[in-house]
């Protein structure tokens, strides 16, 4: 999980990416330490879901949450950055 975290931290694209929104690098490279951060807990909830409820439940509700992710993502395209990492 911590090779995942560097990789994607040390991204070159990131550069480019905050130059793009004006934001700093740092604020680019949050979405991988975001990922890294939910990736355990929420694991721990997908097995859960998987026990408790049916797959075509569960996968409908992750199917609803990365639609309402990529809306939240649209909304970065009015030049502010936090919507990426809300999404």
């Amino acid at each position: 999980m911590i090779v995942s975290a560097v990789s994607l931290c040390l991204s070159p694209a990131s550069i480019y990416l905050a130059k793009a929104y004006h934001v700093p690098a740092i604020e680019v490279n949050m979405c991988a330490i975001i990922f890294t951060a939910t990736f355990v807990p929420m694991t721990f909830l997908s097995i859960w879901m998987y026990n408790t409820m049916k797959s075509d439940t569960v996968l409908r509700i992750a199917s609803l949450l990365m639609l309402l992710g990529g809306w939240i993502r649209l909304w970065a395209l009015n030049g502010s950055f936090w919507p990426v990492l809300l999404g």
